[in-house]
């Protein structure tokens, strides 16, 4: 079958309410994006490096087997105060309790919450980075809309929106991340 282009669409209706995992795996997706990502990196094997000196230079006590530990919770990010942070702020911020009911068109992106009714163009945009379980829409250095993929009601309609999502903020910004 022939695939209908972008103009054949009709526009793309999900509804969600926000969970706290969403946020929380955005974050991780933005972490393991940056630099940050590679210095914490560096940093764990540099205290696996004190770890061995300070165990060579004076046996195993208590405070040198300290440094592995503490080096592989380094290494997976465990030291980070980020996770508390958006746990935190998702929970105090009320605009996550609303249901939200978006349309994604070739033109724009309608939102609809209880307090709110607003139609976005695409150029609001800058990119789009796909995760396992959800997209991200970036608008800015670390600012983005979640679009969690449970919210599609089929694999046709998440592969769609995939398209769509692509091609218009692509087409917007020729530099934007896929």
């Amino acid at each position: 079958p022939l695939r209908k282009s972008m103009t054949d669409l009709a526009p793309i209706t999900v509804s969600f309410i926000n969970e706290l995992k969403d946020h929380i795996e955005a974050q991780r997706v933005l972490y393991s994006r940056g630099t940050l990502a590679k210095v914490d990196k560096v940093v764990a094997v540099l205290l696996c490096a004190v770890g061995v000196y300070f165990v060579a230079a004076a046996g195993l006590h208590w405070w040198t087997a300290f440094w592995f530990p503490l080096a592989v919770a380094e290494w997976f990010n465990l030291l980070s105060l980020t996770r508390w942070r958006t746990s935190i702020n998702f929970k105090r911020n009320p605009k996550f309790r609303d249901e939200y009911h978006l349309a994604f068109s070739r033109e724009n992106i309608h939102f609809k919450t209880a307090s709110l009714d607003s139609t976005l163009k695409w150029t609001h945009y800058e990119g789009v980075i796909e995760s396992q379980d959800l997209f991200l829409l970036m608008y800015g250095k670390g600012l983005y809309t979640v679009i969690p993929k449970r919210c599609f009601k089929s694999n046709d309609q998440l592969s769609a929106f995939r398209t769509l999502v692509n091609q218009a903020i692509m087409r917007q910004s020729p530099t934007a991340s896929p």
